[in-house]
């Protein structure tokens, strides 16, 4: 199946997957903002901060498991829909009831068990569909859009912030502005093709057939055998065939999305936190600096993954040990130039790891692999924004410093040992 999928050009079926996919990761980077940007201008909500974020990251986790391997069962296009539902409902309701901190915390944190469900069937899907020359430019690509969305709700805050007095009126419109968007893309989502692998994979070759047939592409009895014999295999076997990938990439997942969370979201929250009057500000510098940093990494990332982990790695912890410095300090415009390019290898090493995650392991638990990555990475955020206000702002940058080196000696490893799969059809990578 590799060979007949992997001759496809890039047409519009792929442009159609990309731009869904953009779009819901632009949703999602929209709707994770508004927790960290909204607290602190509600005086009901501050107190509570570091646990409502912290059970936002904790939702994230169970998210992550949960539809993680929804959309190994049932399907990456399903599972987009119900994610789609899950946050329609969650910030229409939150619109209404935001000042409570319990309906906040509750509503936020549904918003975050959607989101956290939604990467396993996301870079799945662009994984299973994408021509190997384009897979990892197409995943770097797609999900920049959080970045982007992040980016817009920091504008909306900071405009409304000075057309608007009342704190309470800019925050219906953030959550208004945010609805808006959410419905508009899901006309878009509801068109979200299925993966032809996956299809193969659970026996309905029929309905893969189709869609292959628009490639003029035929299935034959022998590959299709041959397929579901090495991808279907069962999670527990996938585990133990593929440890020394699997603990490699679980490293460098806590280091990556930690250390991206904290800073670019939580670290206002410390409770000496010298910059925490530009909250809004932080937020669009960190994600204006991923963003940019992805079209920095379109011509490597194709040609060497190994080499481009480990460079987004090392100079994420040199910038992390310069953040420390500029917050001892008290430095403003050394702490936000720091915190820019800090993001852009924080998206460097995002990219690379998710384009890693979506290539090393079997069609049949993909999507259940990445979620578990994705539940690591979330209960790690989550203790430490929980810790957060027992914690200086220097100390959690330590932390953050801490975890960037983890990451780097994790993909120094790689390097030496590791497959590169730039390239590489994904199905001659298991």
């Amino acid at each position: 199946m590799s060979a007949s999928l992997d001759i496809v050009k890039w047409g519009s079926d792929h442009w159609k997957l990309f731009i869904i996919t953009s779009l819901s990761f632009f949703v999602d980077g929209l709707i994770f903002s508004i927790s960290p940007l909204i607290i602190y201008s509600v005086r009901s909500l501050l107190p509570y901060a570091t646990y409502i974020l912290g059970l936002n990251m904790v939702a994230w986790t169970v998210g992550s498991i949960v539809l993680g391997r929804l959309g190994d069962v049932i399907g990456r296009k399903l599972t987009f829909i119900i994610v789609l539902a899950i946050e329609v409902v969650s910030i229409g309701l939150l619109y209404f009831l935001y000042s409570s901190p319990v309906m906040f915390t509750l509503l936020t944190s549904v918003a975050c068990f959607a989101i956290g469900g939604e990467f396993g069937a996301a870079f799945s899907a662009i994984a299973e569909l994408s021509p190997p020359h384009h897979r990892g430019k197409a995943i770097l690509l797609s999900s920049n859009f959080w970045n982007l969305g992040a980016v817009i709700v920091a504008l909306f805050t900071l405009i409304y912030q000075s057309i608007v007095y009342s704190p309470s009126v800019q925050v219906k419109y953030v959550l208004f502005s945010t609805f808006i968007v959410l419905v508009l893309t899901a006309v878009a989502r509801v068109g979200f093709p299925e993966s032809p692998r996956w299809l193969v994979v659970r026996g309905r070759v029929s309905e893969a057939e189709r869609i292959l047939k628009r490639y003029s592409i035929n299935l034959s009895e022998d590959l299709i055998r041959e397929y579901k014999k090495v991808h279907g295999i069962s999670l527990r076997e996938a585990l133990s065939r593929y440890a020394y990938r699997f603990i490699i990439l679980l490293v460098i997942t806590i280091a990556i999305y930690v250390t991206y969370f904290i800073p670019a979201f939580y670290l206002p929250y410390t409770p000496d936190f010298p910059f925490r009057q530009y909250i809004p500000y932080i937020v669009l510098i960190a994600n204006l600096g991923s963003f940019i940093g992805a079209f920095m990494l379109i011509p490597l990332i194709d040609r060497g993954r190994r080499i481009s982990t480990l460079v987004s790695l090392l100079g994420g912890f040199v910038t992390a040990l310069i953040m420390i410095l500029s917050v001892l300090i008290r430095n403003t415009y050394l702490f936000f130039g720091s915190l820019f390019w800090n993001m852009v290898f924080s998206q460097w090493g995002w990219s690379c790891l998710s384009t890693l995650q979506s290539e090393l392991f079997p069609t049949g638990v993909r999507s259940t692999v990445i979620g578990f990555f994705m539940s690591f990475e979330g209960i790690s955020t989550a203790v430490l924004t929980f810790l957060e206000q027992y914690l200086t702002a220097s100390i959690c940058l330590s932390v953050i410093a801490a975890l960037w080196l983890a990451g780097t000696l994790a993909a120094s490893s790689w390097y030496l040992k590791g497959l590169e799969t730039a390239k590489m059809s994904i199905d001659r990578l298991v």
